[in-house]
């Protein structure tokens, strides 16, 4: 008896996590299939962490592109308060978050160090990306991370993405442009 009670809490362990095992970084694949090879760094500065976490405890996040026109209710997203304080518990866990390499194919992982010292680089005007680990809300169909990427010293991007579940593929739906130089 004891056996069927241990194979059963087993069995709906496995199930309950298999609900929950969508992969994240599928997500960042779909975002950066066009773009590759690319150079990305090997943790999200600590920055790019505090402007994602401003803009996610507002609760209703536009898409930058419709900003100057009239909101529409198709292109933003009202976070609940639960999302919010889940969201932001993620982001903190992301502190100390290192990506691993080949997390792309043909892709290049450098060191957090090398991207805040990038004059010190002998490959100066190369463009690296930084990005959060995307974090899934609403039963793993809405994701949400922050990328960035610099030219050396020339020049920059940096937005909080918002990408949609439609079947098994990911899509854009949201883009909020951050900063740009």
């Amino acid at each position: 008896m004891k056996y069927i009670v241990l194979f059963c809490c087993l069995f709906y362990g496995v199930e309950s996590y298999s609900q929950n095992s969508e992969n994240p970084v599928n997500i960042l694949q779909e975002f950066f299939a066009d773009k590759l090879p690319i150079t990305y760094a090997d943790t999200i500065h600590q920055y790019d962490l505090k402007y994602l976490k401003e803009a996610l405890n507002k609760g209703t996040l536009y898409d930058s592109f419709f900003l100057l026109k009239q909101k529409s209710d198709d292109r933003q997203l009202i976070l609940t308060k639960e999302e919010k304080k889940y969201l932001l518990e993620k982001i903190d866990e992301q502190q100390d978050f290192i990506w691993p390499n080949n997390l792309f194919h043909n892709s290049q992982k450098n060191n957090i160090q090398e991207k805040n010292s990038i004059n010190k680089s002998k490959n100066f005007f190369q463009t690296v990306f930084s990005f959060s680990k995307p974090i899934l809300i609403r039963n793993n169909s809405i994701g949400i991370f922050y990328y960035a990427y610099y030219c050396g010293g020339e020049c920059g991007q940096g937005s909080i993405e918002i990408y949609r579940k439609s079947g098994t593929k990911w899509t854009r739906w949201i883009s909020i442009i951050q900063w740009i130089s």
